[in-house]
């Protein structure tokens, strides 16, 4: 099994490509509790998954708009995201983006951070 090299990585919110450090995908499932009245052990079945992303990257005015701007895709903003391990896998989906945040060192550099849900199905990019 091959192991993948975060160098390849890559992401997009909307139109905004962000020069990614890192991002993260978590799926998780709704799990419901059907234990019955006699049981000594708990019981659940699985109810609906989702998902929810962060990326951290470096800002660059030329490629993500701050957010405030009316034309941003940022918090609030429901927008296609593309999350790829390398050039050729990956997720993708339709996200809604619950914050965003920049930070600014004066011995670094500027950062933007973006986090938020997937809305919808999440589909897998293979090769």
């Amino acid at each position: 099994m091959a192991t993948f090299s975060g160098k390849g990585g890559s992401a997009t919110f909307g139109a905004n490509i962000f020069h990614v450090a890192s991002w993260s995908l978590t799926q998780t499932c709704n799990v419901h509790d059907v234990t019955a009245l006699g049981l000594s052990w708990q019981e659940a079945v699985a109810g609906i998954p989702g998902a929810t992303f962060e990326l951290t990257g470096f800002l660059d005015s030329a490629s993500v708009s701050l957010p405030g701007h009316p034309s941003t895709e940022g918090v609030g903003v429901e927008a296609a995201v593309v999350l790829m391990q390398d050039t050729t896998q990956g997720y993708s989906g339709t996200a809604l983006c619950t914050s965003m945040s920049v930070s600014v060192a004066q011995d670094g550099t500027a950062d933007i951070t973006a986090s938020g849900v997937i809305n919808g199905t999440l589909t897998q990019i293979a090769a």
